[in-house]
């Protein structure tokens, strides 16, 4: 497959006005509940019950709900990093072509800044101030890694993406200075593209720009955005949906950078973010076991389901799309191990294949049924004859109940 560019109407800007929302965090819910609740408690002992919880003034998180002054602060903060990097276009030094990936990185230093405030660390070549190396890792780790996942992109999903892509590293949205354990991104700013990466705590959490599947994610929701605009709408098991398939693009990449063929896709690999967490053993996510990824007195216990039956119908964390996303991702891991196949070739095809074919805002069994054709159209290619692959993904379905079971009301039912 050649290359498709995506193209800006303006080099380097670009119009989404069918995106509303403010963004997309990775962090599972719970845990960052959890987190909350442990640190509120640890104030209450620390200041002998004189200091009730503090709520995040700096937090642009989508699942955050802030004062007037909090929303009138992200809106300033918006508009003057907006009007950053159009000002920042304007000192280029070359005429640079249009399939041409910009990279910026600012590192806000453990504050709640954004560009300009933050200081700008890395650019690509051909920006002014032009940096490539950087004495701050975590700029490092999230210049390189996005090149990665770029890379991929154009191999693997046939994307050329053109416009700068900001990255902001040791963000922290935290007024006591604990740190702002997460990433998320954001189509929205003004017309401008950002990813943030929160400063970890040197506890729990190391920099989410470490994790190559990590950043993976946040950048697939980019491109979900930009291929698909609301069709994978961020609420409900359309948005589950949503955080499966950055999942599957982010762990696909993780496949390929750690240069693993598909003979070996053990149950630690499986687990999404682990040298993103400190403590051992640990991940935001097990795609393979959901359910098993964490329990720890500070982060919670994992809360994700693994088969239908226990879909959580829940109007929390829009509708679950953190939660209710690992048993898809059951569905991908259990396919990618009974195939012999890099995951970047015939289970993220099939996936990719799935998301275009299905229709807006598909529930799961509607996605179930997509995977399945996009299987069946496969095993009749000379090179995969013999596959069974269509039998393989009923055979993940079935342990998952994803095409016996749907949603009605407030109920889960057997599918008719």
């Amino acid at each position: 497959m050649s290359p498709t560019a995506i193209v800006p109407h303006q080099l380097p800007f670009i119009n989404l006005p069918h995106i509303t929302r403010i963004g997309h965090d990775i962090l599972p819910p719970a845990m960052r509940t959890h987190m909350q609740q442990v640190k509120s408690q640890q104030l209450k002992v620390n200041q002998s019950g004189l200091l009730a919880p503090i709520q995040h003034l700096f937090n642009y998180s989508v699942n955050t709900s802030k004062g007037f002054v909090g929303q009138a602060q992200m809106l300033w903060d918006s508009f003057r990093y907006s009007r950053h990097v159009k000002q920042l276009k304007k000192s280029y030094t070359q005429d640079l072509p249009a399939d041409k990936l910009v990279r910026l990185v600012y590192d806000a230093n453990g504050h709640p800044k954004l560009p300009p405030d933050a200081k700008l660390e890395l650019a690509e070549e051909g920006v002014v101030p032009h940096n490539q190396t950087s004495q701050v890792p975590e700029a490092n780790d999230a210049y390189n890694n996005a090149g990665f996942v770029f890379d991929f992109f154009k191999e693997h999903l046939g994307v050329n993406i053109s416009q700068p892509l900001v990255q902001v590293v040791n963000f922290n949205d935290d007024i006591l200075n604990t740190g702002y354990q997460n990433a998320f991104y954001t189509p929205m700013m003004l017309g401008a593209h950002l990813v943030i990466y929160g400063k970890g705590d040197d506890k729990l959490f190391n920099s989410p720009a470490s994790s190559i599947e990590i950043v993976g994610h946040e950048f697939t929701h980019f491109y979900l955005d930009q291929m698909y605009g609301e069709k994978f709408f961020y609420q409900g098991q359309s948005g589950a949906i949503n955080e499966h398939l950055a999942d599957v693009v982010g762990m696909s990449i993780k496949a390929k950078h750690e240069g693993l063929d598909g003979n070996n896709y053990s149950d630690e690999f499986w687990h999404m973010g682990a040298n993103w967490m400190i403590e051992p053993g640990m991940g935001i996510r097990h795609m393979l076991h959901p359910g098993t990824a964490y329990s720890h007195s500070e982060y919670g216990k994992d809360s994700q389901p693994a088969h239908m039956k226990d879909f959580d119908i829940t109007p929390y964390d829009q509708g679950g799309v953190h939660i209710n996303s690992g048993i898809l991702n059951r569905v991908f891991a259990l396919f990618a191990n009974s195939v012999n196949s890099p995951l970047h070739d015939l289970p993220l095809k099939i996936w990719l294949r799935a998301a275009q074919t299905v229709g807006a805002q598909p529930d799961f069994r509607e996605f179930a049924e997509a995977l399945v054709l996009s299987a069946r159209e496969l095993d009749q290619y000379p090179n995969t004859k013999g596959l069974d692959l269509e039998k393989k993904i009923l055979a993940a379905c079935k342990k998952t109940g994803v095409l016996d079971y749907v949603v009605r009301g407030k109920q889960m039912v057997k599918a008719p």
